[in-house]
């Protein structure tokens, strides 16, 4: 399954040279990742508080190609990449 969602680089996602801080991509991941369930029928506010389901991210990793900056405007791929009975693996990709 495939999704795509849009965001923008805030300035809280830049460091000091204007350029989009590292860990900003894993916070564009997990919005895209929200976004997603929502889009399923699977709110993760609502599946935590109401099937006391935990999401904890047990490996991440990301590759840059290219700097982003304030204002950029991202379109975020969310791909379900493996789904099994107790996890899954997602793959995103900002263009």
């Amino acid at each position: 399954m495939e999704f795509t969602t849009e965001t923008i680089v805030r300035l809280y996602d830049t460091d000091a040279a204007g350029f989009h801080f590292y860990g900003a991509q894993f916070r564009f991941a997990h919005e895209a990742l929200e976004n997603f369930l929502e889009h399923i029928g699977q709110p993760i506010g609502a599946t935590i508080r109401d099937r006391n389901v935990l999401f904890p991210v047990v490996h991440a990793e990301a590759d840059y190609r290219a700097p982003l900056s304030v204002g950029d405007r991202l379109s975020v791929r969310v791909v379900v990449k493996a789904l099994g009975d107790r996890s899954f693996t997602m793959g995103y990709r900002l263009l």
